[in-house]
């Protein structure tokens, strides 16, 4: 199955996310807290930032069609002029 980039954006950004809480866990002491929290939001902002990609592009898609459609009916109406 073929992803879209704000797919494969969330998967690595919970990827990240991941791997830093791992690696946090293991070495705590030498990171301080702020970094850890800060680099720890910044990946949550990131998987956010692609869900609501993902919503705009759908919300794109719909506005596309629907102006399609009326475009179509604009055709149609000067056909059917005399």
């Amino acid at each position: 199955m073929a992803s879209t980039p704000t797919q494969r954006a969330e998967y690595y950004f919970g990827r990240a996310k991941s791997n830093f809480i791992s690696t946090m866990a293991g070495d705590e002491a030498s990171i301080p807290q702020e970094m850890r929290s800060g680099l720890q939001d910044m990946a949550d902002g990131m998987a956010n930032l692609s869900v609501g990609l993902r919503a705009t592009y759908a919300l794109l898609s719909e506005v596309q069609k629907t102006l399609q459609q009326v475009q179509q009916t604009l055709q149609q109406n000067r056909l059917a002029r005399p």
